[in-house]
């Protein structure tokens, strides 16, 4: 999966809110992406991975992780305000 620098590509990283991120720069950023996905392949990957990174039960987790800390918090705040 290598990224393609196209103009929308551009837009996007010109109009990013926090800091812009020139043409010049965003095309360097696409070549070096590129460049490890071609390294990758010629070295280290052949075919299609049959792993996932990131997967249902991971973003289960970590959503029920982050429910539980919100709540914690806001109960706590919620104690001290009493």
């Amino acid at each position: 999966m290598k990224p393609e620098l196209t103009p929308g590509l551009v837009r996007a990283c010109a109009s990013f809110p926090q800091y812009a991120i020139d043409e010049r720069d965003t095309a360097a950023a696409v070549d070096v992406a590129c460049g490890v996905v071609d390294e990758n392949q010629r070295g280290l990957i052949s075919g299609t991975p049959t792993y996932s990174l990131l997967t249902e039960g991971f973003f289960s987790q970590a959503r029920e992780d982050a429910n539980a800390i919100c709540l914690s918090g806001l109960r706590s705040y919620a104690a001290h305000m009493r």
